[in-house]
C-alpha cells in the first residue's frame, strides 16, 4: 500500500554551465522519504517544518502570491470565511459574531459568506437555524472569486499561521480573527477570545477597511518568493555553491533562471507561480520517486 506522503519543491535541483546546485524540498515525512529514496539527499536540502520554523515560516508561508492577487473584482461580499464543521475551526462562534452585529447594526445588513468543503447537512446538523446570517457556498472553485470579493475575512480558527487567511491578506482584504495573531496593518485581533470580540473586532476592521495594507504586510514575511529567499538564505551551502549568490535576491537569481531554461523549457516566475516544470507539489510515494528519477540526469 503506498504511503500517504508529500512534499513541496522550493527550489529544483538545477545544472547549468558546470555548475551543479541542490534542490530545497520541504515535507512532514522527511525521515521517512530519506529512507525510502537514499539518493533524495544528494539532489535535495529536505527540511522538515520544524526547520521552517526556525526561520519563522510555516507550510502556510508557500502560498502563491500571484494567484492570490486582488485581481479588481468588486467588493460586494461585506464579510468571508472559509470554516469547516471541525471543532477547531469555531464555527459556532463566528455564527454567533455575526448574530450580534445583525442586532447591533439593523441599519447595515451584511452579506456574508462562508466557503466549506463540508455538506449542507454537517452544517445544519452544527449549526441549525442559526445558520442562517451566511451564505454557504462549496469549496474549489469559490474559494479565489470569494477573497477578492470580499471586503473583510473573519477567522476564528486556531492560532498560529492559517493558509486562508494568509491568502485572504494577499487578495488585499484585512482580517479580523478571533485569536490568530494578525500584524496591526493587516486587520485587527478580538479583544476578547469570544463572539463579542470578534464581532467588534469584525466591524472594526470593516469600518476601518481602506486603512489597512494586508497585501503589502503579509508579503513582506510570507509568499513563494519571499519563502525562497529565506530558505537560501539560511542554507550555507548556497552561498559557497550558488553561482550569482546575492543574498534576499535569489528570486532575480540569472543562473538559475538559465538552468531552469535549459533543463525545463521555464523560468522561475513560471515555476514558482504558473505551475510550470518541473513541478512544485507531489504527493504519494509513486509520485514522489518519479520525480526524483527525473531529477537525477542533474546531478
Amino acid at each position: 500500500m503506498e504511503m500517504e506522503v508529500a512534499i513541496t519543491v522550493v527550489l529544483p535541483p538545477l545544472a547549468h554551465g558546470g555548475a551543479f546546485v541542490k534542490g530545497v524540498a520541504v515535507t512532514k515525512h522527511a525521515e521517512t522519504l530519506v529512507r525510502r529514496f537514499p539518493h533524495m539527499s544528494e539532489l535535495f536540502h529536505v527540511l522538515p517544518p520544524t526547520d521552517l520554523a526556525a526561520h519563522s515560516l510555516s507550510e502556510a508561508d508557500f502560498f502563491n502570491e500571484q494567484a492570490f492577487a486582488p485581481g479588481g473584482a468588486a467588493k460586494n461580499i461585506d464579510i468571508a470565511c472559509m470554516a469547516t464543521t471541525r471543532p477547531e475551526d469555531n464555527l459556532p462562534t463566528l455564527v454567533e459574531a455575526l448574530h450580534i452585529l445583525r442586532l447591533r447594526h439593523p441599519e447595515r445588513p451584511l452579506r456574508a459568506v462562508c466557503v466549506s468543503g463540508d455538506n449542507p447537512h454537517a452544517i445544519h446538523t452544527l449549526l441549525g437555524s442559526s445558520a442562517d446570517v451566511l451564505r454557504f457556498l462549496p469549496a474549489g472553485p469559490n474559494v479565489l472569486p470569494t477573497l477578492r470579493a470580499a471586503k473583510v475575512f473573519a477567522h476564528a480558527g486556531p492560532s498560529g499561521k492559517h493558509g486562508h487567511v494568509l491568502e485572504a491578506m494577499s487578495c488585499d482584504v484585512p482580517v479580523a480573527s478571533l485569536s490568530a495573531p494578525i500584524a496591526r496593518a493587516a486587520g485587527a485581533v478580538a479583544a476578547t477570545p469570544d463572539a463579542e470580540g470578534l464581532a467588534q473586532a469584525i466591524w472594526h476592521t470593516l469600518v476601518n477597511r481602506r486603512a489597512f495594507q494586508p497585501r503589502t504586510t503579509v508579503l513582506l514575511h510570507s509568499g513563494r518568493q519571499h519563502t525562497l529567499n529565506t530558505l537560501i538564505d539560511a542554507i550555507p551551502y548556497y552561498a559557497a555553491h550558488l553561482p550569482g549568490y546575492e543574498k534576499g535576491a535569489h528570486a532575480y537569481n540569472r543562473w538559475i533562471d538559465a538552468a531552469l531554461t535549459g533543463l525545463y523549457a521555464s523560468h522561475l516566475y513560471t515555476f514558482l507561480f504558473h505551475h510550470a516544470p518541473p513541478g512544485i507539489a507531489f504527493r504519494g510515494e509513486e509520485a514522489i520517486g518519479m520525480m526524483l528519477q527525473a531529477q537525477k540526469s542533474c546531478a
